[in-house]
């Protein structure tokens, strides 16, 4: 570092040489480079995008945490009606399944688009659908059917239902394979339809068959996404929730 009377003397012939018409003393200069070094990049911020916050339906989420609502009451009126042990297991086993559902869908649906959770509530949201429809199948397997005929058919939906799970969860599934393996697990159970018709008579049995096409043609909403009435307010998954 220069003294100050070095600095005084310099300043003094700076001056001087200027008083003078003289140049003044060489100034100290930057060193520069033949070759500059570039200033490394800035990085990139991959921020999460808020166009799923801002296209999803108003309505997104709402008639699951509408029914995620309902449907303690529904497992109650179940269990509360069981007449036998078989009885019991079976409304214990799809009510709680469809509380499960519900509540699972209505996280998943209401949370922002920006949460960390989002794929693993997902994972869960579809995975609990493989899980409902065979826990749905539970009563008529224990009830309906006689059980040389109910647990084979109960182990075979659970069992394509847990592969299902797997498959979505380990596998690059395309969208519209996922409605497929719904209606193909749902749909499973048809080998025990001869026993079932004698057991709960015509108008049951079709009964069950329409509620089983319904469940269809949502699934072919699902894979389709139509019909989308109110993109904005009430989209095409609404309807396939309805």
């Amino acid at each position: 570092m220069a003294r100050p009377a070095q600095i005084a003397s310099a300043a003094g012939r700076t001056a001087a040489a200027a008083r003078l018409g003289l140049p003044g003393p060489p100034r100290d200069r930057p060193v520069q480079r033949s070759n500059p070094v570039p200033d490394p990049p800035a990085p990139e911020l991959h921020l999460p995008s808020l166009a799923r916050d801002t296209l999803r339906p108003r309505l997104r989420g709402y008639i699951h945490l509408l029914a995620a609502t309902a449907a303690p009451a529904g497992l109650w009126l179940l269990v509360d009606r069981a007449d036998s042990p078989r009885a019991y297991v079976g409304a214990a086993v799809a009510g709680s399944a469809i509380v499960l559902l519900f509540s699972i869908s209505a996280i998943y649906h209401r949370l922002p688009a920006r949460s960390r959770l989002r794929p693993t509530f997902r994972l869960l949201d579809h995975g609990m659908i493989f899980a409902a429809i065979a826990a749905i199948y539970t009563p008529f397997c224990l009830q309906a059917l006689d059980l040389r005929w109910g647990v084979p058919v109960l182990a075979t939906t659970a069992g394509l239902g847990l592969a299902a799970i797997l498959v979505r969860a380990l596998l690059a599934v395309p969208s519209w394979a996922v409605p497929s393996m719904y209606a193909l697990v749902g749909w499973t159970a048809l080998v025990g339809a001869p026993q079932l018709l004698m057991t709960i008579g015509l108008a049951a049995s079709v009964k069950l068959l329409a509620a089983a096409g319904l469940y269809t043609v949502g699934a072919a909403v699902f894979a389709t996404r139509w019909p989308n009435p109110l993109p904005s307010i009430f989209g095409h998954h609404e309807v396939f929730h309805l």
